[in-house]
């Protein structure tokens, strides 16, 4: 019942993101507290990361400052609220299964939710501007090996995030090492 109240209380902030048509997500705590949270776009993703790896609260307050679109303000200054409403925003991306062969020319095909693409292995002297910038910035590095590297394919795996999110932990596939064994003579 408590839930319904909230919901209420918040009828109007509802009713205007549905006539903006803007995609919004809810979150509730224990039917007392509720957020609405849009999903972050990727250059707020990159700012998250790069956020993180200095400072992962401070990371993940920055991502819930930039995807709040209103609710209860207290989310936003007590510790175990927040955590809360962190522990569930992992969610926000739809989380497709990534299907990849080698093909016969030596490329990697990978299917995404009936979409395709065709990446080549980076060249050598591709590899160390892809590795500096995973250092500092993963998700640069992912979309700088896919940019780098595309032979063809469904554009929508590039600009759409749920796809592209879904793609970038498997291109270590394509970065594989074969088995090597140093012997002394």
């Amino acid at each position: 019942m408590e839930s319904k109240k909230k919901v209420i209380k918040y009828e109007s902030l509802i009713q205007k993101l549905q006539k903006e048509n803007i995609f919004y997500y809810s979150i509730e705590i224990e039917d007392e507290y509720i957020c609405f949270l849009k999903k972050p776009d990727r250059i707020t993703l990159k700012q998250v990361i790069s956020l993180i790896q200095k400072d992962n609260i401070a990371g993940m307050f920055f991502l819930l400052q930039n995807t709040w679109l209103g609710g209860d303000t207290q989310i936003m200054e007590d510790s175990e609220l927040f955590l809360s409403v962190i522990a569930q925003m992992g969610d926000l991306f739809e989380k497709f299964e990534v299907l990849s062969e080698k093909t016969d020319d030596g490329n990697f095909k990978f299917t995404i939710d009936n979409k395709t693409c065709i990446l080549r292995k980076p060249k050598i002297n591709e590899l160390s501007k892809l590795f500096s910038t995973l250092e500092k910035d993963p998700l640069g590095a992912s979309e700088l090996f896919i940019n780098t590297c595309w032979i063809s394919g469904d554009e929508d795996i590039i600009k759409n995030d749920n796809y592209f999110l879904s793609l970038s932990p498997m291109l270590e596939k394509v970065l594989s090492m074969r088995n090597a064994t140093l012997k002394k003579n």
